[in-house]
């Protein structure tokens, strides 16, 4: 009840100061009429500040048809009575000067009420742009917070069932003498291990990509040499590592995901008799290149363009895409370029982990 009073004083002050300067600049310009046997001068300066005090009458019923909070609605509120402090205090002290000076002021009242109505018009219009904002940070507040908590509660779900198969594969394992049911249970645990990773890095990727994400030292280097080793026992394909032995990056456990995409792409789209990968890592003064190679089919030129692009007709457009975000996100970059062995190259630039 008291919410609902506050929010509706607002706009109820609003429309009285709207319908306060309609009536003084009604009486005065009618004074005006009788004062001076004139009726379209003062007609015309009517129709000028009356016009704009209809203006605020019309803002005040808005806002009291708006869904803005109370508290944003007297934001509105403020704005409108101190864009009329500032313009009638600025009008009123340069009166005040021009009579000090012994200069004629005319119409000295007409310039204040439209110093009035013009700075409460300006004053809603900010308000209303500054209330706007206000509610749109606060909905994105409440947008991320309840994300944050589905993504907890998803994060936990999903460990408790991962814990119940591996469970079961070593079970199944232990019980079994054909090699058949236990290669499979131990695919099982490997598919499991694979959603456990993907959930623990699902937060630091979701963090990243909204720029909340804290930066740290990750040694990119390491994390190449275990999604190599990684691909190698997942896919049927060769995988060649040319790897410092540490390369210290600026970035978190996102980056894991850069790395883990661009080798699966290698091994998974390569469709030639011997399929190979390499990752290389180069460590330089500033930054550190990571390239992931290939000899599949390659990237037509046409393409090249628009791989990172998440609308883009591909296998793995919204994968690159992350990928592309979450580098930038890091402060670097990657490009597509012709690999050496006829497939394509993936090179990928990030900052320094000790150059921060």
């Amino acid at each position: 009840m008291v919410r609902r009073f506050l929010a509706e004083s607002a706009s109820k002050l609003i429309l009285g100061v709207g319908a306060a300067l309609f009536l003084t600049s009604a009486m005065h310009h009618v004074s005006e009429i009788n004062r001076i046997s004139e009726v379209t001068g003062p007609m015309l300066a009517l129709a000028l500040d009356g016009t704009l005090a209809l203006a605020v009458v019309y803002g005040g019923w808005r806002l009291a048809d708006s869904d803005f909070a109370s508290e944003h609605r007297w934001r509105v509120a403020v704005w409108c009575l101190l864009g009329i402090a500032v313009l009638v205090g600025t009008t009123a002290a340069g009166i005040a000067i021009r009579r000090f000076e012994g200069r004629v002021v005319s119409e000295s009242v007409f310039q204040l009420l439209l110093a009035a109505d013009a700075g409460a018009v300006s004053g809603l219009i900010a308000g209303f742009y500054d209330a706007q904002t206000h509610a749109h940070a606060r909905q994105a507040e409440r947008a991320t917070t309840t994300l944050r908590f589905v993504n907890d509660l998803l994060r936990h779900a999903a460990r408790n069932h991962v814990s119940a198969i591996l469970a079961h594969a070593d079970i199944a394992r232990r019980e079994t003498d054909d090699e058949d049911v236990s290669n499979a249970a131990s695919s099982v645990r490997e598919q499991a291990h694979e959603i456990t990773d993907l959930v623990e890095n699902a937060g630091a990727i979701a963090e990243t990509v909204s720029g909340d994400g804290n930066v740290g030292r990750i040694d990119l280097a390491a994390v190449a040499a275990e999604e190599a080793q990684r691909v190698a026992e997942t896919f049927d394909a060769t995988v060649r590592t040319d790897l410092p032995e540490r390369a210290p990056v600026a970035a978190n456990e996102a980056v894991r995901f850069v790395v883990k995409n661009l080798a699966e792409n290698a091994a998974e789209h390569n469709d030639a008799d011997d399929p190979r990968v390499e990752l290389a890592v180069t460590d330089g003064d500033e930054s550190v290149r990571l390239r992931v190679a290939d000899n599949g089919p390659g990237i037509p030129g046409s393409r090249k363009p628009e791989l990172f692009d998440p609308n883009a007709r591909s296998r793995h457009g919204g994968g690159l895409h992350l990928v592309a975000t979450l580098v930038d996100n890091y402060g670097g970059d990657v490009r597509v370029e012709d690999g050496d062995a006829g497939g394509a190259a993936f090179v990928v630039r990030l900052p320094r982990g000790d150059a921060q």
